[in-house]
């Protein structure tokens, strides 16, 4: 048999050694029912059998729901992630592309999801690439990934009392040497560019570079969101956090726009040394501006100041129904338009 066919073989066996293992509940008979199950070649089932379970404990757990315009970065039991997005479509069904990886960022493929949707329920396997597409009839998705039955809740969501535990401090170059021996534990150096970081706090990718003066560019990625809603997502949703400078606790709010490599958004020129991985949170902007009414301005008028071009907060504030937070982002933005 030729290569390409084993290749494709191998795969058609890992999806049903997948959905198997997702609906089989490991009682006494198991490897009897499998062989049954799976028809094949001896050692290709087996080979199947062993990614398919490979795959679900480097998953492992999460559940959560998913609706039109949703976008979720659901960090798993395991340290992986899921990044799930969903559009309406015009026979009023939700199309959702999700992307699965394991703790070290790589795409986890045999990855079992179990979709849920009114009184239907189906089992879709991710490919090579991590990827799956599944569409159903209603307004809701149910997701769930490694067998996961509950909701998982963000505790802690702002997280601006908090720390100690869940804070990474961003790695830096240029400061102090427990500065240093902290950033090769807390980040991922980029070849070829010693003063660049990549950082992972629930499931958004925080790509960190230092300046010579010591100030602080971040740009935040939300990877793995497929083409068509990242074309409709401009500002739509975005990216809160808290992080610690020069000693004080900060809030910020990332409005996030189409990327080569998914959604994102930068702040450019900030002070910040400490990271409250526990504070970051996907979400819709305007919910996640309206989180943070305590102290709104302040926090509107520093992301806008510190943020890149400002397309993404343009959309934001074409979004808003006229009111005091309409109001404070127009008055940020006309603010950063005169400092330039």
């Amino acid at each position: 048999m030729e290569a390409s066919s084993l290749a494709e073989l191998a795969d058609d066996l890992l999806l049903e050694a997948a959905i198997f293992v997702a609906r089989d509940q490991g009682s006494p008979g198991f490897l009897r029912r499998f062989t049954e199950t799976v028809t094949a070649d001896a050692e290709l089932a087996s080979r199947a059998l062993d990614r398919a379970l490979a795959a679900r404990a480097r998953v492992g757990n999460v559940s959560f729901s998913l609706g039109p315009g949703d976008l979720r970065v659901e960090t798993t039991s395991t340290g992986g992630r899921l990044t799930a997005c969903a559009l309406a479509d015009a026979d009023g069904r939700v199309t959702a592309s999700l992307r699965v990886e394991d703790a070290k960022s790589h795409p986890v493929a045999g990855a079992a999801v179990r979709v849920q949707a009114r009184s239907a329920e189906r089992i879709a396997v991710t490919n090579p690439g991590g990827w799956v597409n599944v569409s159903e009839a209603g307004d809701t998705l149910r997701i769930l990934l490694g067998g996961a039955d509950q909701d998982k809740r963000d505790s802690d969501a702002n997280g601006e009392d908090a720390v100690g535990e869940g804070t990474v401090t961003l790695p830096r170059n240029l400061r102090e040497a427990y500065a240093l021996a902290a950033a090769h534990t807390s980040g991922e150096e980029v070849p070829d560019t010693p003063l660049r970081w990549r950082v992972r706090a629930r499931g958004v990718d925080f790509l960190c570079q230092e300046r010579t003066s010591g100030e602080y560019d971040l740009t935040l990625l939300v990877a793995g969101v497929s083409a068509a809603f990242a074309d409709r997502s401009a500002g739509i949703h975005g990216v809160r956090f808290a992080a610690w400078g020069h000693r004080r606790l900060q809030s910020w709010i990332v409005p996030l726009a189409p990327r080569p490599l998914g959604l994102g958004g930068s702040l450019y020129g900030t002070d910040v040394d400490r990271l409250n991985e526990r504070s970051v949170r996907v979400g819709r902007t305007e919910e996640l501006l309206r989180s943070g009414e305590d102290h709104l301005d302040e926090i509107i008028h520093r992301s806008i100041r510190h943020s890149d071009a400002g397309s993404a907060w343009t959309a934001v504030c074409d979004r808003l129904e006229p009111g005091g937070l309409r109001t404070a982002v127009k008055a940020a933005l006309a603010e950063r338009e005169n400092a330039l």
